[in-house]
C-alpha cells in the first residue's frame, strides 16, 4: 500500500461549467497541431441494421500510441513544457494499466524528452509490456511493475515523482488537463461555430443530424474520457441535444457505482473483480475531478458481462479487418456491447460507439474466443 501524500491540487477543483467548453476546444486546437488527423468517425451497417438505428464507430484505437490516452497525454505534457525552463526539461513520472503510459511514451518521443520513469501493475496486459520493455531496453524510459490493482500502481508512481525533486507527473484521468485533452475525440464530433480545429464530423451526413440528438457510448475506468466527453457534449456550443452513457465491466463497476453511491468508492467495496477489459480496470484515485464530473453530466450508466464484451469484441474486430482498420482491445467493445444490450431504448437520433484502444496480443484475444463461447451461467 501507498500513502497519499500528495497533496491535492488546485486543478482538483471544480471549474468548469462556463469555459469549461472552450478549454476542450483550446485543447483539440493544440492537438490538431501534433496529430496528423483526427481519429476517423465511419458508419457501421452491421450494427445499424441489428440496433435499428444509425451506429457510428469513433476509431480511437487508430490513433499514434493505440489509443486515445495520446489526447490527454500530449495536453498535460505540452502544457508542463510550455512553462517549464526551455534549458532543463522536467523529468516526467507516469503509471497506468498500459494505454496512458504508452501514450505518454510516443509524446516523450516526439518532444525530445528522455528517460522518464513508468509504472505499471504486475497484470499488465503481455501486447503492452511488451512494447513498454523495448523502450526501457532501448534506455528511452525507466519502467517498473507495481501492485496488482492500478490504483496501487497509480500512487506507487504519484509517490515516486514526489521523492524526485523536478519531476512531474502525469496521471492518467485525474487532472483537467488530462480530461481536457481527451474531450477533444468528442470536439471532434460536433458542428464548431467558432470554425477551429478539426470539428463537425457529424456534420459529414445531414441525416445524422437530423434528429437533434446524438448518443455517445465511452468506455470507462477512471473516467478521463466519459468527463471530457460529458463536459464538451453538455456544455459546448453545437445546438445538439445528447445522451451520453458510460459502459463498464459487469466485473468492475467502480466509477459508476460511486456516483450511484455519492462518494468514491474502494475497489473491494465496489465487489470488483478481475475483468477482461483491462483497461478499464482498477479503482479511482482520491479526488479525481472525473467523479463530480461524471456525476453532473452523464447520463446513463451501463455495465456489460464479460461473455457480452468478449462477444462484442469478436463482432466489432471482424468489422474493423473489413474496413481495413487495426482490431481492437477488449475494452474498447464496451461501447459496442452496451448498444448491443442497450437496442431498441435509446434515443432517436445516430449513435456513436467510441473504439478506445487497440494495444492487444494474440494470447489475449484467445481469452476474449474463450469467453464468448462459454455457456451462459
Amino acid at each position: 500500500q501507498f500513502a497519499m501524500l500528495y497533496p491535492i491540487a488546485n486543478n482538483f477543483q471544480l471549474g468548469f461549467e462556463s469555459s469549461e467548453a472552450d478549454q476542450i476546444r483550446l485543447a483539440a486546437v493544440g492537438l490538431s497541431n501534433f496529430l496528423a488527423a483526427p481519429s476517423p468517425l465511419i458508419q457501421c451497417e452491421e450494427l445499424s441494421s441489428v440496433i435499428g438505428q444509425t451506429v457510428l464507430l469513433k476509431l480511437e484505437h487508430t490513433l499514434p500510441s493505440g489509443s486515445f490516452k495520446i489526447r490527454g497525454a500530449f495536453n498535460k505534457i505540452s502544457s508542463v513544457l510550455k512553462t517549464a525552463d526551455q534549458d532543463q526539461k522536467p523529468q516526467f513520472v507516469t503509471s497506468s494499466a498500459g494505454n496512458h503510459v504508452l501514450a505518454c511514451c510516443h509524446v516523450w518521443q516526439q518532444l525530445g524528452v528522455s528517460g522518464s520513469a513508468v509504472f505499471v501493475p504486475t497484470t499488465v496486459a503481455p501486447a503492452k509490456e511488451a512494447k513498454l520493455t523495448r523502450l526501457h531496453q532501448a534506455g528511452l524510459i525507466r519502467l517498473s511493475k507495481v501492485g496488482r490493482e492500478c490504483l496501487e500502481t497509480e500512487l506507487a508512481g504519484r509517490e515516486f515523482a514526489l521523492r524526485c525533486p523536478g519531476s512531474v507527473y502525469v496521471p492518467p484521468y485525474s487532472d483537467w488537463e488530462v480530461i481536457r485533452g481527451q474531450g477533444s475525440a468528442a470536439f471532434e464530433l460536433f458542428p464548431d461555430p467558432t470554425g477551429t480545429g478539426w470539428a463537425g464530423q457529424l456534420s459529414a451526413n445531414s441525416d445524422w443530424l437530423a434528429a437533434g440528438h446524438v448518443t455517445l457510448l465511452v468506455p470507462t475506468g477512471g473516467g478521463g474520457l466519459l468527463a471530457g466527453v460529458a463536459l464538451c457534449a453538455k456544455l459546448g456550443r453545437s445546438g445538439l441535444r445528447t445522451t451520453v452513457i458510460g459502459c463498464q465491466p459487469e466485473a468492475d463497476q467502480v466509477l459508476a457505482k460511486s456516483v450511484q453511491a455519492g462518494r468514491l468508492l474502494s475497489y473491494d467495496e465496489a465487489g470488483s473483480r478481475e475483468t477482461v477489459a483491462q483497461g478499464t480496470a482498477g479503482a479511482v484515485e482520491d479526488g479525481s475531478p472525473t467523479f463530480e464530473v461524471c456525476r453532473q453530466h452523464v447520463d446513463r450508466w451501463c455495465s456489460v458481462t464479460e461473455q457480452e464484451i468478449a462477444r462484442a469484441c469478436l463482432r466489432l474486430n471482424k468489422i474493423l479487418a473489413a474496413e481495413g482498420q487495426p482490431r481492437a482491445e477488449p475494452a474498447a467493445a464496451l461501447g459496442v456491447a452496451a448498444a448491443l444490450k442497450l437496442a431498441g431504448s435509446l434515443p432517436a437520433g445516430p449513435v456513436v460507439a467510441f473504439v478506445t484502444g487497440g494495444n492487444v496480443g494474440d494470447a489475449e484475444m484467445e481469452l476474449v474466443k474463450k469467453l464468448a463461447d462459454e455457456e451462459d451461467l
